[in-house]
């Protein structure tokens, strides 16, 4: 830099270029998460940005005027991103960061945000439902038509074990392949429901429990649901309930 502020030569300008693009204040990464229900962008940068007091905006062109800009230790991210879409931003020269050191040219990034990964997951940890009538349980899922399901009742004398095993309202561990052990309950049901599909949105479905649970005793059970073709590796979207045939009824008076 000295050596240009005294005499410009397009060597060393080229030399100055390859120094910065290895030690200098750059970018060198850039983190897209396209599985959020709003997707965001990152941009990571070799050094820290500005804590508080500035304002990135003007350092960044965008083609989306309702794109928001903001700054966090290495990263300057963009959020109002829209799912299958490709958005074109150019971070100005001149970009500071908390050392002092910008930006020395213009750098144009083409940001594709992909649909979200399927998923299936449920709103509540615990449930209670009768053991008679319209039984359903609620579950959200996203960019999927299908869910596989399977029931588990976990035996009256194994519920203190499954508190000690920390098992109790958490999901099932993976390295069981999602399934609860035989030694905590029995499997009672395994089968498919069709979810409606709104493409990246998540979407709450009912799922039926009636046919699952016919004849089956009030006690402590377990749905473990998953994608079809999933592996074992992916833990399971997991929902404890209890089956209950005590009726309950609220009077006011």
């Amino acid at each position: 830099r000295a050596a240009q502020e005294i005499a410009f030569t397009p060597a060393v300008e080229g030399q100055l270029d390859a120094a910065i693009a290895k030690y200098g204040f750059r970018v060198t990464d850039t983190q897209i998460d396209s599985d959020a229900r709003t997707p965001r962008a990152c941009v990571v940068f070799s050094e820290n940005l500005i804590k508080a007091g500035t304002d990135y905006t003007p350092f960044v062109n965008l083609t989306d005027p309702q794109l928001v800009v903001s700054a966090t230790g290495q990263q300057l991210c963009i959020d109002g991103m829209q799912h299958a879409t490709r958005t074109r931003i150019v971070l100005r020269q001149g970009l500071p960061a908390a050392s002092g050191e910008v930006l020395n040219k213009p750098i144009e990034l083409s940001l594709y945000v992909r649909d979200r990964s399927p998923g299936v997951r449920f709103s509540s940890r615990a449930y209670v439902l009768p053991r008679l009538g319209d039984v359903a349980l609620p579950i959200e899922t996203v960019n999927t038509e299908v869910v596989d399901l399977m029931v588990y009742r976990v035996d009256d004398r194994n519920i203190m074990r499954s508190v000690q095993q920390g098992l109790l309202g958490n999901p099932l561990p993976r390295f069981n392949g999602g399934t609860l052990s035989a030694d905590i309950g029995v499997q009672i049901w395994q089968g498919s429901v069709d979810v409606r599909q709104d493409l990246n949105r998540d979407v709450a479905s009912r799922i039926p429990m009636a046919q699952a649970l016919v004849d089956q005793a009030a006690g402590l059970y377990v749905v473990a649901a998953k994608l079809p073709g999933a592996d074992g590796r992916t833990a399971p979207a997991t929902q404890w309930f209890v089956l209950s045939d005590i009726g309950v009824a609220t009077y006011l008076g």
